[in-house]
Order: C-alpha cells, then sequence, then structure tokens
C-alpha cells in the first residue's frame, strides 16, 4: 500500500469521530484498486488511478464526507443529496456503505476511467440581456439603430447597456443616450475607439 504521508497527516488531524470513518476507506481503496496513487487536491486527500481523481475524502468539523469523481455517471452509487460527499455526512462507520458495495463502487470508477469516461459538462446557461425601457424605447425610435444594434454580439450589446446604466446622475444617462444612439446609428461599437484598424 503505497501511501502519501500529507494524507496520513490529514486523517491524524481529523475530528476523532472522522479518524476510523477516513482509514477504513482509504483501505479499500487501497484493496480494490492497487495502482491507486493518494495525492492532495484542493486540500482534500484524492485517490488518483491513472492520473485521474477516482474518489476524494474529506474531514470536517462535525462530519467527513467520501466522494467518487465520475458519481454522476456511476450506476452502483445511490447519490446522497447532501454535503458534497456522494455518500453523505458521515458520523459513524455504521453510516458507510457495505464493504461489497464499496468494492463495486472502485471497480466501477476504475472501468470508467479506463473507458475515458467524463462527467457530463454543465450546459451553459445565457442570461437575456435586459436592455432598460428608456434604452429600448430610443434604440427602436430608429431602424437603423434598433438594427445596428441587434447585429452586435451579446457582449458589444451588454457593453453599452452596462455603461448606460453606470450614469450616476440623470443628466449623464440622457448624454449617454444621444452619444450610445450616435454611435449605433454609424455602427460602432461602445469601444470603437481602441479597435485596431
Amino acid at each position: 500500500m503505497k501511501v502519501d504521508n500529507r494524507v496520513t497527516d490529514c486523517i491524524a488531524e481529523a475530528q476523532p469521530f472522522a479518524q476510523p470513518i477516513l482509514d477504513l476507506v482509504r483501505t479499500w481503496v487501497h484493496t480494490y484498486c492497487p495502482e491507486v496513487e493518494e495525492t492532495i487536491k484542493w486540500n482534500f486527500p484524492c485517490f488518483l488511478y491513472k492520473g485521474k481523481i477516482m474518489c476524494f475524502i474529506a474531514s470536517h468539523k462535525k462530519h467527513c464526507s467520501v466522494g467518487f469523481w465520475l458519481a454522476p455517471v456511476m450506476q452502483s452509487i445511490q447519490a446522497i443529496p447532501e454535503g458534497m460527499g456522494i455518500l453523505g455526512k458521515l458520523t459513524d462507520l455504521n453510516q458507510l456503505p457495505s464493504e461489497r458495495q464499496f468494492q463495486e463502487m472502485v471497480h466501477e470508477a476504475m472501468q470508467l476511467i479506463d473507458a475515458g469516461i467524463t462527467n457530463p459538462k454543465k450546459a451553459k446557461v445565457e442570461k437575456a440581456l435586459v436592455i432598460p425601457d428608456e434604452m429600448r424605447n430610443a434604440l427602436q425610435s430608429s431602424n437603423t439603430c434598433w438594427n445596428n444594434f441587434n447585429a452586435f454580439t451579446k457582449s458589444q450589446q451588454k457593453e453599452y447597456v452596462d455603461w448606460y446604466q453606470d450614469a450616476k446622475t440623470e443628466a449623464t444617462r440622457e448624454k449617454r443616450l444621444d452619444t450610445l444612439l450616435e454611435w449605433i446609428e454609424e455602427g460602432k461599437i461602445r469601444m470603437w475607439k481602441y479597435v485596431r484598424k
């Protein structure tokens, strides 16, 4: 069993209730995946298989956590929606799955890593740009302005909206509205002066 002294230290520094849980999990991981390597990532003990994070342990003041990196795609795990550890907030050895269940989890995680499976990417949720009513009305009063504004990228549109909204006084807001209408009418982005020609 190859151990990393930093992981040993983390377990030794854990709360007394957590130490036997973390020790047992560590033993099981090494038993069922002899090729495993220990390391510390994000201040948590992690177990690597073929250079990829297979699982991790963490100790907190009132509980400890055990999690599998590929838990979202693992069939053998019944996810507990508490805490960061996929096995829930553990305070007692009895809360761990059976050794056989844990063995299945380790073997499934190894198979997924061998197959090159990764966690699904989270879909990027694009926020709709909220254009203040006064600005929208002014832009829509000119077809050219409105069409040019809509032809800009979302970030270019956002620059104009933010610049308009950041005005501290009504007078500044009105001046900026006049300026942005003029620039947009000409098809200029907000930072047009800094565009390389």
